[in-house]
């Protein structure tokens, strides 16, 4: 396959050009940085073959001048912007970066747990007022943590969370891969939700947008959760209910710490921000400082499997949206 012109519309390209130069036949940058508007686009789509961009806010509302255009690869795992139908008729190839973000994530479910388990939220409140208290505090050791979508990021929640003695219970869309039978004490399919939350000190979402997983968390599936448990959201904001989550921690929930919302940013007035039992950070678990060089390691190497027309790794199946 002759070499692709490839348009990237990131600011965080420059330490990777000359390799992605060196099997293209041309490279075009604009740098649009994550959270400003989208500058103006000055170039010649009409034989682009390849785009990386953030799926996560480009609509591509330029999709019909790409005459050319063979394959899109989102800068994020979310692709909830992208026109994938259009994509899909057009026989675009649509891939992520599924998978890159496994450790950072894992590390800050893992984070938040010690940190609710060990009373800190509860002792910085204590310092700030010079109280000196002692505390009840949780061992984690022994403790069940349920894992909802068992991808990258739940086997790595799952890896960690069984060093530190936990009882780890997944669920997946799927039967249980056998490879990873050591990860896990329990291994449930989506049908069994309420058997996998049962007694679960700690419950992780990591299930990811669809059509089938818009408020998967409701009312009644929080009503399921043990009294005291803490509710960890690293996959979609749209796959919680946020007035049920708002109701569940009033009435029995330990606590939620939430790194994704249905609006993003989250609005100043929303009732998440002054609510106690609620930890907000703004989308911000997969932050790492390797994170730029596992998503175009990992470009470079489906870069190489286009060229040589191979199939490409981490494609997007657009009827799932993921």
């Amino acid at each position: 396959m002759s070499k692709p012109i490839v348009y990237i519309r990131c600011e965080q390209a420059e330490p990777y050009l000359d390799r992605i130069a060196s099997l293209s036949k041309e490279v075009i940058v604009e740098p649009w940085v994550a959270g400003q508007a989208m500058p103006p686009m000055d170039v010649d789509l009409s034989e682009i073959d390849v785009v990386l961009t953030r799926g996560l806010i480009d609509n591509m509302s330029w999709l019909q001048e790409a005459k050319s255009l063979k394959w899109v690869h989102s800068l994020t795992v979310g692709v909830e912007k992208l026109p994938l139908p259009a994509l899909a008729k057009r026989n675009i190839v649509v891939t992520n970066v599924k998978g890159i973000n496994a450790i950072p994530i894992s590390e800050y479910v893992l984070a938040g747990i010690l940190t609710y388990a060990k009373g800190y939220f509860e002792f910085w409140s204590q310092q700030r007022q010079r109280i000196w208290q002692t505390r009840e505090v949780k061992e984690i050791s022994g403790s069940t943590i349920a894992i909802l979508g068992f991808g990258h990021i739940g086997r790595a929640i799952a890896e960690r969370a069984k060093a530190l003695g936990m009882i780890v219970k997944a669920m997946g869309r799927s039967q249980h891969d056998s490879s990873y039978t050591s990860l896990v004490d329990a291994y449930f399919v989506n049908e069994q939700y309420s058997e996998v939350v049962a007694d679960a000190d700690y419950v992780v979402n990591c299930l990811p947008e669809s059509q089938e997983t818009f408020c998967y968390m409701n009312e009644y599936r929080f009503s399921l959760l043990k009294k005291g448990a803490l509710f960890i959201n690293v996959g979609r904001g749209s796959t919680v209910d946020e007035h049920a989550l708002l109701l569940a921690a009033k009435e029995h929930l330990g606590g939620a710490i939430l790194d994704v919302f249905q609006q993003e940013p989250l609005p100043e007035k929303h009732f998440f921000w002054n609510n106690p039992r609620i930890f907000v950070t703004p989308h911000n678990a997969f932050a790492s400082p390797k994170h730029w060089s596992r998503v175009f390691e990992q470009f470079l190497q489906n870069l190489v499997r286009y060229q040589q027309g191979m199939s490409l790794e981490n494609t997007v199946d657009p009827a799932k949206g993921y």
